[in-house]
Parts: structure tokens; sequence; C-alpha cells
């Protein structure tokens, strides 16, 4: 019975508490963020980045290389020359593809962050994973996956890696199971903590564009710089460094020189809203040279650290891939992510860049791979067994040449949406049980259903949705 009162106590002050904080906002919202930038330029240089955990001793174990992971977040193909877009975006990436493995059929199996990066980090699928929320953000201030949950870092740590994270980290930052770890504080427990309390309106990842300019603009270089710190500290080899990188994510500030490269002038554009009418479609385009611009920051960016892996003499003992949580959209009225009503590839399409330790050359790949792939791939290149709890297929027999695989699939899940992918086919269902059908190769901008003119093509792909793992609750909401 105390137990019950305590709760319902609890639960009575904690909503108490949200409404005051909701009409606080409301009525105060300015003055709260004159004290807020005034705390951040104050103090914020120490709040920015911080430590989680020392760094535990692990032995060395030369002959083994350092693996880097490298997510994007919100860079979808589309908009990346080095996927054959107009506007040269990517140079410096197209360059280091010389001597990568370019996947040109990734997929994101969810188009929000949260669950993306649990399953680049678990290769587990929406259904099978165990979050705490299946929205764009998470309602707890840990954000952490509980010990249990068996990841790409608890699988390196029992093969004597030392595992580390770096960047923002948002949503699932594990830092329970990585040796160490250096976040940004801003985009991590003070976002979720404002978000929690304050309602999606007040979180800093869509604040009023004034106030994001002073957030936001040119994060990109001090989060791989603090990657580099990070480095610092890894007295033992072999390591596993996770880095995921928020920009291009909205808001889409780029920095001199890159501002006006696509679009000329100083003007910051955002949109209230992720659907817009016809009529808005010019002003989106400008939001689009914009988010291309920062694009070309981002590649200018890695490039540099690059650059900075050389110097140290970490690049050519190291495997590095590069990818991206999920993708954007601008187009069909609908911007951003996880917004539009049936998984378009704008949201899904995102790039896969493998180097190998010394790699010299490249060559491009078209299997249909997603990210529940990326762990059982980099386990597989490390010369270990795939364990047991992973979901996906390792990469390695098709970039070694030794299987084609045109049957293979993939899966994309969000708000109840699932699609298929299989070939050159994309199958999806939509909560209302309403089905679609798309040839991809002959319509990639997916205005054709196909569903009536190729039904045993529907059937089929329609089994594998039948055939996969029953959802748990908390995925299916």
């Amino acid at each position: 019975l105390l137990a019950m009162l305590a709760v319902k106590v609890y639960t009575q002050f904690y909503r108490a508490l949200k409404q005051w904080f909701n009409n606080m906002v409301a009525l105060l919202w300015i003055p709260c963020l004159s004290f807020s930038l005034g705390i951040l330029i104050y103090i914020g240089p120490s709040l920015v980045t911080y430590c989680i955990t020392e760094l535990n001793g692990v032995e060395a174990n030369e002959g083994k290389p350092n693996v880097f992971l490298i997510t994007f977040d919100s860079m979808t193909t589309r908009d990346m020359s080095l996927y054959g877009y107009h506007r040269r975006t990517t140079p410096y990436m197209e360059e280091f593809a010389k001597e990568c493995y370019v996947f040109e059929n990734m997929r994101s199996i969810c188009p929000s962050t949260t669950i993306a990066l649990t399953g680049v980090l678990t290769g587990k699928h929406p259904w099978s994973q165990i979050t705490k929320d299946s929205s764009l953000l998470p309602i707890d201030l840990t954000g952490a996956l509980p010990q249990k949950i068996q990841s790409i870092a608890t699988e390196l740590k029992g093969s004597h890696y030392t595992v580390a994270v770096a960047g923002t980290g948002r949503g699932i930052a594990i830092e329970t199971q990585f040796d160490a770890a250096r976040n940004e504080w801003v985009h991590g427990k003070l976002g979720s903590f404002f978000y929690e309390i304050c309602g999606r309106s007040f979180h800093p990842l869509s604040p009023p564009l004034p106030w994001a300019q002073l957030l936001f603009s040119g994060k990109t270089a001090p989060l791989f710089a603090g990657a580099v710190q990070c480095l610092g500290g890894l007295k033992q080899r072999p390591f596993f460094m996770w880095i995921h990188i928020l920009p291009p994510h909205l808001p889409y500030l780029p920095p001199p020189p890159f501002k006006g490269t696509f679009l000329p002038g100083e003007e910051d554009f955002s949109h209230p809203s992720p659907t817009y009418e016809e009529s808005e479609q010019p002003y989106v385009d400008k939001m689009r040279a914009r988010y291309d611009e920062f694009i070309l920051y981002v590649d200018a960016c890695f490039h540099s650290f690059l650059e900075t892996l050389k110097e140290k003499g970490l690049y050519d003992n190291s495997l590095i891939i590069v990818s991206s949580d999920h993708g954007e959209s601008f187009e069909k009225g609908y911007l951003y992510h996880g917004q539009s009503p049936q998984l378009y590839e704008p949201e899904l399409r995102i790039p896969l860049l493998i180097h190998f330790p010394g790699q010299s050359d490249g060559s491009r790949i078209s299997v249909l791979a997603g990210q529940v792939d990326m762990v059982p791939t980099i386990i597989d290149i490390l010369g270990k067994p795939i364990p047991s709890w992973v979901e996906g297929k390792s990469l390695l027999p098709y970039i070694q040449g030794e299987i084609s695989d045109g049957n293979k699939a993939t899966y994309s899940m969000s708000g109840g949406k699932l699609a298929v992918l299989q070939g050159n086919y994309k199958f999806v269902r939509l909560p209302d049980r309403t089905e679609k059908l798309y040839n991809l190769e002959k319509d990639p901008n997916e205005l054709k259903d196909i569903l009536c003119e190729e039904p045993d093509v529907a059937a089929r792909l329609r089994e594998l949705i039948h055939n996969r793992k029953k959802p748990n609750k908390m995925a299916e909401k």
C-alpha cells in the first residue's frame, strides 16, 4: 500500500511539475532562453563534452585491426554526389570511396535515430529490439541500453577490444557497455531532460532558428575533435570506436565558406511542419540547398578526420565503416524523416562504405543491405564467429565475390508501416492494411503502384512479412 501511495504521489507531482513547466515555457520562454544562453556562454565549454568512465584495463592484442564505425545523422544517398546526385556534395568521400567497398543499395531499418542505431549496434530488426521508446527521441534521461542487451560493444569486449563511443550518441548512447565515452552534453542528457519535462517544442533539436544557430552551427568539427581526444586515452590496442555525428541533421546550418555554395546568400531556412503544400516546393528546394551545403561541410570535416588518422598512424591498420542512421526527405509534401505515409526511399536510402586495413582500390556492390547486417559483417571481417543473437547477414561473402544473392531481402519499419525489399521490388504494408508494390528499377521515385499488375511478386513479398519474427508490443506501437 505504501509503495502504491508513493507511486501515485510521485505521478501526481510529476504531472503537476510538467504542467507548470509547460505554462512557464509558454509565458516566459524568451527570459528562459536568455538565461540558458547565459549559462552556455559562461560555463558551456566545460559541459560540451564529458567522459563517462575511465578506461578499464584490457590487455594489448597486437595484430588485430582497430575499428572505426562512423554514422552521420539524416544523410540520404539521394543528396550525395558519391551516389550520383547532381550537386557535388561529397568530393572527399568520392576520393575515399576509391579505397572502399561502396554498397549501392543500403537501407535504414527505420527513419528514427533511436531504432536505426540500435539496429546498427545490435544487429536486430525493430520488432526484436528492447527499447524504452519508439519515437524520435528517448523519453528516459539515460538513453542507455541495459547491460544484458548484446551488442557489438559487448561482443568485441569479449575479444579483448577496448570499445569507445564519441559524438552525440542521441537516443541509445550505450555508455554502460563502453569502456570510454565522449558525448556532447547539450545534445544528450540536457536535451533529453528538457524533452521529458517541457515536450518536443523545447528540445534543442527543434528550437527557434536564432537559438539553433547559436547551438548547432559549426558543431561537426568539434565532435570529430572530441573523437581524436578520446583516442588519446585509448592506450591499449586494438580498439573499436563508434562516432555518431549529428550533422547534416536539421537545423541545416552550414558555416562559411560552405554556406552559399549551392544557394547564394546568407538566409537560413526552416519549416514549422514536417508537411508542406505543393506551392511551397520552391521554398523547400532552398532548404534542400542548405542541407546539401551542410553535407558538403560534413564531407570536409570527415576528410580532416581521416587525415588526422593518417598522421597518427591509425589509418593503415584500421577497418573504417561509414554509414548513416536514416535519410532525409524534401519531396512529395514531406520533410525531414519519419513523417512520410509509406516509408519513401529518400528516408531509407543511406550510404555504406567499408575500408579494409591497407586497402588501396575499391569497388561497388549492388546487393541489398540493411543496418542489421553491419554487426555480423564487422565480426566476420575480424575473423570471429557470428553470434546467434544477430539477425542480419554478413556482407563479407558479397565483398569477396563468393555469392551474389538476388533473393536477399531487407526490412524497414516505422509507426505501424512495414516495407520489405527484394531484388528490384519494394512491398509496403500500411497500418490500415493497405498494400503497395513498386519496381524501383523502373520507378525509383515510387510513383506507380503495380500491386494489381504483379500479384505473384506481391504474394511472395507478403509471405516474407508473414514469416518474419513477430514484433513485440513496443516495436508494433
